[in-house]
């Protein structure tokens, strides 16, 4: 018997051949041709979770004779809420803590990522047949330009301290959780794991991505390419298992960058063009689309929600007038949709599309997200006057950060972008 254990989550197995913790506090085991057997554990959790998922994991029972086999995963997740000393930012999951174990049949050495435990097709569970080492992760296919101690920025301003590497390694490097395709990639993310809404997330990987195309040493630079990298694997395993995120407000941002980043870092071509692969299938993808504006020979538009007509972004064709009540009480108006999640939405994204054009992957992220970043930092008469108008205020040129890191990423765009 063992038990696998992270902070208050544990399982107990019948005996595998090796069992190893890996750096995001989760297991990979290595189990005889016959498996194991489950034993008991401490929470809920579900085996073999599909990138589909909407199932609560926190409300679901293993059966006390499940046997494991190679290729099998297992997420346990504690149910509450809270995020701790893990964040300053409420969190609202009914997810505390989650824990992912994947089974193998090769030997373990320290220094391996754990597989992608996210995804139960052929992609996902190839990944689990060889190990995969950390020593993959290669610095010097990512750009070190950016001087971030030299950016204009007030750092003691309020919001503005310094998104340093290791604050952002912190809220990155456990395992995501993101076992959940919809809505419940904010309300079921374990809360001191991951930031859960969207735009927090987008506007963290963002940061990340800046530091990550820093000219910080690479061995300072290492632990956060390592969680970019390993969160890039699970989110392959899950996209590549039928998972589509939409636009829907401010959710489900950030993921696709994150994959294409640990393409870059792992020398992994799949990765580094992911819709060739798996198609349209990122929240990034659909919410930014050709679509010309009213004025400013703008082509770039951007979706509120996908399934809504007054949030499908057509109407930016139209002159603002037309866009409804920006303080509509019903919350129906594009107008209402464009001041109150343009910028967060758009804002969140600066960072990840510098470094994208840095890297040299713009295209693959999406050359209209692109546009529409330049164009929300370059903002014109013609479009700004009619919408301000219209009693929209918007501001323009500017990022968003919930907690720490405020003008980072715009200051970051207008001096190397």
């Amino acid at each position: 018997m063992i038990t696998l254990y992270d902070n208050q989550i544990s399982i107990e197995i019948s005996t595998p051949k090796a069992a190893l913790k890996t750096r995001d506090g989760s297991w990979i085991v290595q189990v005889p041709p016959e498996g194991v057997s489950l034993l008991s554990a401490n929470c809920p959790g579900m085996v073999n979770v599909q990138g589909t998922n909407q199932v609560n994991i926190h409300a679901s029972d293993i059966p006390s004779n499940t046997r494991f086999y190679a290729g099998d995963t297992v997420i346990l997740a504690l149910p509450g809420s809270g995020r701790g000393s893990y964040w300053d930012v409420p969190g609202r999951s009914a997810v505390t803590q989650m824990m992912a174990v994947v089974f193998v049949n090769y030997p373990l050495t320290p220094g391996l990522f754990r597989p992608p435990a996210i995804g139960n097709n052929i992609i996902a569970r190839f990944f689990r047949t060889a190990p995969i080492p950390e020593s993959k992760v290669n610095l010097n296919n990512l750009p070190s330009v950016i001087d971030v101690n030299n950016l204009p920025v007030d750092w003691t301003g309020w919001g503005k301290s310094k998104p340093t590497i290791p604050y952002l390694t912190n809220l990155l490097s456990k395992f995501g959780g993101d076992c959940y395709d919809g809505w419940s990639t904010d309300t079921r993310t374990p809360d001191t794991q991951h930031p859960g809404y969207g735009t927090y997330y987008a506007s963290i990987v963002s940061q990340a991505l800046v530091q990550l195309c820093s000219t910080a040493p690479h061995e300072e630079k290492l632990p956060l390419a390592l969680a970019v990298a390993q969160r890039g694997l699970d989110l392959a395993g899950a996209f590549a298992d039928g998972r589509k995120n939409y636009p829907s407000g401010g959710h489900m941002q950030g993921r696709k960058a994150l994959i294409i980043t640990a393409g870059v870092l792992m020398d992994i071509p799949p990765f580094q063009e992911p819709n060739l692969y798996l198609g349209k299938v990122f929240q990034e993808d659909l919410c930014y689309e050709y679509q010309p504006w009213f004025a400013g020979g703008w082509t770039a538009g951007w979706k509120f929600k996908h399934d809504l007509p007054a949030g499908s972004g057509t109407l930016l064709a139209s002159n603002p007038t037309s866009w409804g009540d920006p303080n509509s009480p019903t919350h129906s108006t594009f107008a209402w949709m464009v001041g109150g999640y343009m910028p967060q939405v758009v804002g969140s994204q600066i960072g990840t599309v510098l470094a994208m054009r840095l890297m040299k992957k713009t295209k693959e992220m999406g050359v209209y997200m692109d546009k529409m970043i330049e164009q929300w930092m370059n903002p014109v008469p013609e479009i700004v006057q009619p919408i301000q108008q219209a009693g929209i205020n918007l501001p323009w040129g500017t990022d968003y950060a919930v907690s720490k890191g405020s003008t980072f990423c715009e200051k970051a765009w207008k001096q190397y972008a």
